[in-house]
C-alpha cells in the first residue's frame, strides 16, 4: 500500500471522529411547568388559605419563604420604596415537621412576579 492510500484511509476514519467532536448537541432546556415538591407534596410550598389577624392570608412554607427571600434580595429594589425581606409574611403554625408562615395576598402577588422575572433570566 502506497503512503497516499494509507493518508487517505487515515483522513477518513479520523475526519468523522474531529467533525463529530467539533459538533455540539444540546437538550431542550428545563422548564418547570410543574410545582415543586415540597414536604413530599407537589405543591411548591403553598398550603392554602386561610383567615389570619381579619384578613384571608395564604400559608406558607419555610421552604418558600426561603425562595421568597432569596428573590427579594435579587428583585426587592424594583419595587418603589425596595422591599424588606420579609415583607408581608408573618409566623403561622409549627407542625411536626413541617413550619407554616402567613402571607399576604399583595406579598403573594410580588412572590410570583419575582419568581417569573427570575424564570426569565431577568437580574
Amino acid at each position: 500500500m502506497k503512503p497516499s492510500q494509507m493518508f487517505e484511509i487515515l483522513v477518513l476514519l479520523i475526519l468523522p471522529l474531529v467533525i463529530l467532536t467539533g459538533c455540539t448537541i444540546t437538550g431542550k432546556k428545563a422548564e418547570s411547568r410543574r410545582p415543586s415538591f415540597d414536604n413530599g407534596q407537589a405543591n411548591s410550598g403553598f398550603y392554602g388559605w386561610g383567615e389570619h389577624e381579619g384578613q384571608r392570608k395564604g400559608m406558607i412554607s419555610a421552604q418558600a419563604l426561603k425562595r421568597y427571600n432569596g428573590l427579594i434580595s435579587i428583585f426587592g429594589d424594583r419595587y418603589p420604596g425596595g422591599m424588606p425581606a420579609g415583607w408581608g409574611i408573618s409566623p403561622g403554625y409549627q407542625m411536626e415537621t413541617l413550619r407554616l408562615y402567613w402571607i399576604t395576598k399583595g406579598a403573594l402577588v410580588r412572590f410570583v412576579e419575582m419568581q417569573q422575572w427570575a424564570r426569565d433570566g431577568e437580574q
